[in-house]
């Protein structure tokens, strides 16, 4: 296939494509629209750069040759914890992951963002403040179409039986003490699977300090439950997602930043096929709402009502959101549009 070369495009550290927070956004556009990309060199210039906060935003925060494309994934311009907000900065220079010292790694975002041609996120709460820095900013979500789903033709016949999915980084698994208490109380009336996808072991300090097991912090945190833990995997995410009846999201209330994150979890779950439930947060609300449901909860009381309700109804009518619906906020074509349009912006210098 000839590769469209109309545009000169570069993507800063081309090396971690694939990566899920490069696969999963430009650079999956990127090459389904056929693009001639680069590794970007900080001494050329390019119609368009493709940079995201996984870079070395130090040296990146004076270039000026060309349109820069800033997409922030994680929702850092809302982080609670004064520490990490000030010194993240710090931090990425001692490790090496940037050449020169910011001691405010937001003040580093920030001017990020109010010098790049557009900025994209994942989080609509974030956008909110993004949008205070730049105007020419929107979320878009995720691209899931690399995994395709295994369409559930036959309807299961209850067994008495209640199988849970959750699927995501390993350092997320502590929010499922959050519903620690009402777990235990619906194992009380259910025989319960639980299957959690991810990698096996997390680190507590960026991703490379403290190393802990997935599997220790169930067997310490809920003892004589079933549980598996299935390595994240395309294979397994169709297998599981297919054999489980409800996707679970809990998300500790008291994790603020984490409750500032994305809707993309609860739409690839709906993109797989399967009903879910998660927590209250905005970006989770926002998009329950566009599809005229409330499958969220705000306590482990509520949670237990939600998840009975929607375990009993027959597998008809647990297909509450329309194709329909859900494709005016998530299709591929929409996705591929959203990155086109800002390509072709007619924008003001």
């Amino acid at each position: 296939m000839i590769k469209n070369k109309k545009l000169k495009i570069g993507v800063v550290d081309l090396k971690k494509k694939n990566l899920s927070s490069y696969r999963r956004r430009f650079i999956y556009f990127l090459n389904k629209k056929n693009f001639l990309i680069e590794d970007a060199n900080i001494e050329k210039y390019y119609d368009f750069i493709f940079l995201n906060e996984l870079a070395d935003l130090s040296k990146w925060v004076k270039y000026d040759k060309s349109k820069i494309i800033f997409d922030l994934v994680n929702p850092y311009l809302l982080e609670k914890n004064i520490i990490l907000k000030v010194f993240r900065g710090v931090f990425k220079f001692l490790v090496g992951d940037h050449k020169y010292l910011f001691f405010s790694y937001n003040k580093l975002l920030q001017e990020i963002i109010k010098k790049s041609y557009y900025t994209t996120t994942t989080s609509h709460r974030q956008l909110i403040q993004i949008k205070k820095l730049n105007k020419c900013s929107k979320v878009i979500y995720d691209f899931f179409f690399e995994i395709k789903p295994i369409v559930k033709y036959k309807k299961r016949k209850k067994r008495g039986e209640l199988s849970i999915v959750w699927e995501g980084q390993p350092e997320q698994v502590v929010n499922w003490l959050f519903l620690k208490n009402a777990i235990y109380k619906l194992a009380k009336e259910y025989k319960i699977n639980i299957n959690i996808i991810t990698k096996q072991n997390y680190y507590l300090i960026s991703k490379r300090f403290f190393k802990k097991s997935v599997h220790s912090f169930f067997k310490k945190n809920f003892q004589n439950l079933n549980i598996k833990i299935y390595n994240w995997n395309f294979q397994n995410l169709k297998k599981v997602c297919y054999n489980s009846d409800i996707a679970v999201i809990p998300i500790d209330n008291k994790k603020k930043t984490w409750l500032s994150k994305s809707s993309n979890k609860l739409l690839f779950f709906i993109y797989m096929g399967i009903p879910v439930i998660a927590t209250n947060t905005y970006d989770y609300k926002f998009v329950f709402k566009q599809l005229g449901v409330n499958n969220y909860f705000d306590s482990e009381h509520e949670f237990l009502k939600k998840i009975k309700n929607l375990y009993s109804l027959n597998n008809d009518t647990k297909s509450i959101i329309s194709k329909k619906n859900f494709n005016k906020i998530y299709s591929e074509k929409r996705l591929l549009d959203q990155w086109s349009n800002i390509l072709k912006l007619k924008r003001k210098s």
